[in-house]
């Protein structure tokens, strides 16, 4: 719940701080971008349609994203700190997998959405 008054992105009219959608038209306090521009392009939909159309990341692709971000970390921690050279040379290959697995996941390099 918010605690403050808030103006409506789409009609402008300032909001108590305890509703959540806007007096006068309905639409959310809370939207993304695309929410906003689906409803001044359509603006005969209806208050209840309003659906949140932000993308967010599974959380299989979150916990891998982690793993790989881990071996990442203990991948330079090889090739940087341990003494003998076949331990170094498993950080710089645990390196290399961990960007590949971060570039699969999308995690790294150009972005669709950008």
């Amino acid at each position: 719940m918010l605690k403050y008054r808030w103006i409506c992105h789409l009609c402008e009219e300032v909001n108590g701080p305890t509703s959540s959608i806007c007096e006068k038209c309905g639409f959310p306090a809370v939207a993304s971008r695309n929410d906003l521009d689906l409803a001044r392009e359509n603006p005969t939909l209806k208050t209840t349609q309003h659906v949140n159309t932000s993308k967010q990341t599974p959380l299989p692709k979150k916990l891998a994203g982690g793993f790989a971000l881990t071996a990442l970390i203990f991948g330079v921690a090889l090739a940087k700190l341990a003494p003998p050279v076949w331990l170094n040379i498993t950080g710089l290959i645990l390196i290399g997998l961990a960007f590949l697995a971060l570039w699969a996941l999308g995690f790294a390099g150009k972005r669709k959405d950008a």
